[in-house]
């Protein structure tokens, strides 16, 4: 594959990778990164994990939330706001999301705020990561405007198929990184920032 050069040729080419695979596929790639966070000692050690529910080819997630809540954890879940702010509340049952105008499943208006502070674990989505610890989003910033608030002790955790995990990626200043990525095939930590 030609290495595209700039971040919009880099999400075009990539989102083409994510719409061509098969709900199965995507499914699956949800279970799999579920059993390979379940055994992870941060995972099983984390009382407030921060996740999103899945879109557009994104690996699975409903099962991750569910085992989220089934494990008597905190789930956290991104609402978009009228502001165009990214925020964060608890969510105690999946049944209590609703469709934004974009389609994305969100905490309801009057969910409990939470403050990303208390985040353990903050699942992040992204078209790509790289092996530095940067994040290629879908271009609109709310989660780099998140990541900008949280403590270092929130464990910033990419979550993706792996073929999004690739060796460099452009960049620019106001990018934050993350400490790993979690794929089917495992996890991979980036080197400390």
């Amino acid at each position: 594959m030609e290495q595209p050069a700039a971040k919009t040729e880099w999400r075009q080419q990539l989102r083409t990778q994510r719409q061509a695979l098969t709900s199965a596929a995507i499914e699956s790639a949800g279970h799999e990164i579920l059993q390979v966070l379940q055994n992870h000692p941060r995972w099983q050690e984390a009382r407030t994990i921060g996740a999103y529910m899945a879109l557009r080819g994104e690996p699975a997630t409903q099962v991750l939330c569910q085992a989220v809540l089934d494990a008597g954890k905190t789930l956290v879940l991104p609402r978009v706001s009228d502001t165009q702010t990214l925020s964060l509340h608890h969510v105690s049952q999946l049944d209590q999301l609703e469709a934004s105008t974009k389609g994305i499943l969100e905490p309801r208006a009057n969910a409990p705020t939470v403050l990303p502070a208390s985040l353990d674990i903050l699942l992040i989505p992204g078209l790509a990561f790289d092996q530095q610890g940067h994040r290629l989003g879908q271009g609109g910033g709310f989660y780099d405007r998140l990541l900008a608030n949280l403590p270092a002790t929130t464990w910033r955790l990419g979550h993706a198929h792996a073929f999004q995990l690739l060796p460099l990626l452009p960049t620019e200043p106001h990018d934050a990184k993350i400490h790993a990525v979690v794929t089917p095939q495992g996890i991979t930590v980036f080197p400390a920032y």
